[in-house]
């Protein structure tokens, strides 16, 4: 009898199921907002490890939009674009942490500048900006 519960004990531990939890990830964040005259707002946030995002941006009924996005890539490489679209073009401020070349020209309304090493990111709205209504 004994040699039997032991045989059962161990056809049960060959069977259990083994969990696995995968590490946390942290949460992806995101937000809409429109009224009835054309104005609207969006964002997210992605903070996957190896490779967090964000975007943000804000339009009118003019067709003004005025937004924000960037990436830090796996190997630590940081890309922030804050731009203004509206009835002049496209405008856009790129900051990254990587390294230019010399002879790097800026196409017509772009503006491309290095972080420097250490350079602490913080992002706020590239200008201040309000609806307009009509």
């Amino acid at each position: 009898m004994k040699v039997l519960i032991i045989l059962a004990l161990a056809v049960a531990a060959q069977g259990a199921v083994v969990v696995y939890h995968p590490a946390w990830w942290p949460s992806a964040s995101a937000y809409q907002a429109k009224d009835g005259l054309g104005n609207y707002a969006f964002g997210h946030h992605n903070a996957q490890p190896g490779g967090p995002s964000f975007h943000s941006e804000t339009g009118d009924i003019t067709g003004k939009k005025v937004g924000s996005y960037g990436v830090k890539d796996a190997d630590g490489k940081v890309r922030i674009v804050d731009y203004v679209a509206d009835h002049e073009g496209f405008k856009a401020n790129i900051k990254t942490s990587e390294k230019l070349p010399e002879d790097h020209q800026d196409a017509v309304g772009v503006k491309t500048t290095e972080l420097k090493p250490g350079e602490h990111v913080v992002y706020s709205h590239p200008l201040p900006y309000y609806y307009v209504a009509y």
